[in-house]
């Protein structure tokens, strides 16, 4: 994605109210009780889906990646202005083709472990990998047992499939991504996000590690 579609995906985000339909469909996700101190929201983009987490989750420390560091720099910005404690919340620039390789704020270059979060979530940004099976099998490598892979993945409707094609993303059949979450010994649920108008374009996959 351009820095164009960057700016103009961001601008939509905020403004058009699919952000907080996001964050209300995160708040009442039904999730198993349970201690959940790590998330990582790879390919953050406006960063709502983990800010919505942090606040669910408020004993949580959050990680944020992204490949576009103005992204991440408003991400930045909005723990600032929602009073998170910044020792809650990290940043590190990633491609989501290689999501375990980060390079932190500091400069510093660190590789993620397996099973190092309690919670891994994404928001349609899969897609842009170079081998989204690799990448969707390294994601869910980084959650711990008794944790949870979310996925609020565009849909193959008519909007979603507007969407995508004016973004650029090319979305996994979800049959497909359904079978490689499986098959890596998930729980999966599908759930269809029910908060407007994020309901037009989104729909999730949520999936629990035994």
């Amino acid at each position: 994605m351009n820095d164009g579609l960057y700016k103009s995906y961001s601008f939509i985000m905020k403004n058009l109210g699919f952000d907080a339909s996001i964050a209300a469909f995160i708040k009442k996700l039904n999730i198993r009780d349970g201690s959940y101190n790590r998330i990582l929201d790879a390919g953050c983009g406006t960063g709502t889906i983990g800010m919505a987490l942090a606040k669910r989750y408020p004993e949580a420390s959050i990680m944020f990646t992204d490949i576009n560091k103005t992204l991440l720099d408003e991400v930045t910005s909005k723990g600032e202005k929602e009073g998170f404690l910044s020792s809650r919340l990290s940043f590190a620039h990633a491609d989501i083709s290689s999501p375990k390789t980060l390079t932190l704020q500091t400069n510093k270059a660190v590789h993620l472990s397996d099973a190092e979060f309690d919670i891994v979530a994404t928001g349609a940004v899969v897609g842009y990998s170079q081998n989204q099976k690799k990448t969707l099998e390294e994601l869910l490598s980084l959650v711990k047992p008794k944790g949870y892979f979310i996925n609020i993945e565009m849909n193959q409707g008519f909007f979603g499939s507007i969407v995508s094609k004016k973004y650029q993303y090319p979305v996994m059949p979800l049959a497909e991504m359904e079978s490689i979450i499986k098959s890596t010994g998930f729980e999966l649920m599908s759930i269809e996000v029910d908060t407007f108008p994020a309901k037009l374009t989104r729909t999730c996959l949520i999936a629990y590690r035994r």
